[in-house]
């Protein structure tokens, strides 16, 4: 038997801070974020914050925008599929130093939009992050 699926590139080599591409993931209980950076080196680093929202509007919120009463959302705690330990939402992926390929669980069932955001990026001109969401049902 098939899954149903759906994949997001949320966002390609951004080499920039700021979010990505929001994505809708109501229709889904599953979420698996990969998260890659390359050009990395000594000194560098690079920190990914998942951001989303359950709210009950047919429009996303301006995930670039405080959060507010009517632009509701919040920072997501995410899984590390390697090893199982979760990492907050207001701490976010650090990845620094050398590139990496993570995999991650956003474990919260009733969301309605996520997107990730890129809230630091040491050196702009050698380092990138991308970003792909895998959305599927069982």
């Amino acid at each position: 038997m098939s899954r149903e699926r759906t994949y997001y590139k949320i966002m390609t080599a951004q080499a920039a801070t700021g979010a990505g591409i929001t994505a809708f993931v109501g229709d889904f209980r599953h979420k698996e974020l990969t998260i890659s950076t390359t050009g990395l080196g000594a000194g560098d680093s690079i920190v990914f914050k998942v951001q989303g929202t359950s709210q009950e509007f047919d429009t996303a919120p301006a995930f670039g925008s405080a959060a507010s009463t009517s632009n509701e959302w919040e920072y997501i705690q995410i899984v590390d599929l390697e090893d199982g330990s979760t990492l907050d939402g207001d701490d976010g992926v650090t990845i620094a130093t050398t590139d990496a390929v993570r995999k991650f669980a956003i474990n919260v069932d009733s969301l309605t939009f996520v997107t990730v955001n890129i809230t630091t990026i040491s050196d702009t001109v050698n380092t990138s992050g991308t970003v792909r969401l895998n959305l599927y049902n069982d």
